[in-house]
């Protein structure tokens, strides 16, 4: 990683870090006022605090309801549409969803849910007509379950879903069998008309195409694992007899450091570097002040 600045006061319009990506010239800029992720090689880092792996609750709890899990029924199936600004205000960011879960209230079911699937997708639908969505959906958990009191979180396989932070997100649960018990209660909250769609009965499956539409939704509660690992970037004291690099993209190959003006928070004469050649530097790691995160 690189911190690049033009020496100048204000460091010029391409201030800031870049990290080596690992293909050829694949040099990438980080957001400078918080985290940037790569979904190709699933680096999250930047110059602001890296978050909470969660679970995120979305949405504050009002009420229960005998859904998703309707152990009385055959089968069930369910959609629903969470706002972006309800995930961001949970604390929700732009970056793989790891696990998806529900808290039980109540449990009473004494039976297993077969097929069990949970798909995750990007909506521009702002409320249900009716219709189950089948399409953008993609399937994050696929087995057969059986719930416990309190939290339920069913771990995503990884890096199949990425939210955008911008969009809206669509939530997909279903199951068949031939079982019935009694209904798990989960907790719920009060929403926008028509965002949540859901429908269960003997003949219920993840083929159903219809259902009852409500404004009521599940408290959904979201994990990004990989979100609160903290990694020290190093940095490097170098020889004040070599003259400052060429862009970083140029010195990937060369035989010296890629110097930088230090950023503000490094003490002189450290200077922030990406060394090629070790003997060049002494590693230092700033005793009190910590550096940005990676």
């Amino acid at each position: 990683m690189v911190y690049q600045t033009d020496g100048t006061t204000s460091g010029g319009p391409q201030t800031g870090f870049r990290y080596y990506a690992g293909a050829l010239a694949a040099w990438v800029f980080l957001n400078t006022s918080g985290v940037s992720y790569d979904p190709a090689s699933g680096l999250q880092v930047g110059t602001g605090p890296v978050g909470s792996a969660g679970p995120f609750a979305v949405g504050t709890r009002s009420a229960a309801a005998a859904r998703p899990f309707t152990g009385s029924a055959v089968g069930g199936k369910q959609a629903l549409i969470y706002t972006a600004a309800e995930l961001l205000v949970a604390g929700v960011r732009a970056g793989p969803i790891t696990g998806v879960g529900f808290m039980v209230e109540t449990k009473l079911s004494a039976r297993l849910y077969p097929g069990l699937t949970v798909q995750l997708g990007t909506t521009v639908l702002t409320f249900f007509v009716g219709t189950f969505p089948t399409t953008g959906l993609t399937t994050v958990f696929s087995a057969s379950y059986t719930t416990t009191a309190g939290l339920n979180i069913l771990p995503c396989n990884a890096g199949s879903f990425v939210w955008d932070g911008t969009s809206s997100l669509l939530v997909s649960t279903c199951y068949g069998g031939t079982m019935t018990t009694f209904d798990d209660l989960v907790a719920t909250f009060a929403t926008g008309p028509a965002t949540e769609l859901s429908t269960s009965g003997a003949t219920v499956s993840c083929a159903t195409t219809t259902g009852t539409r409500t404004n009521v939704c599940l408290v959904l509660y979201l994990r990004q694992d990989g979100g609160s690992c903290r990694r020290r970037v190093r940095l490097a004291r170098c020889s004040p007899s070599k003259p400052a690099g060429p862009s970083p993209s140029k010195t990937r190959n060369g035989p010296k450091a890629a110097y930088r003006s230090r950023p503000r928070w490094l003490p002189a004469p450290w200077a922030w570097a990406l060394p090629i050649r070790p003997t060049d530097c002494t590693w230092w790691a700033p005793p009190t002040t910590p550096a940005p995160t990676a």
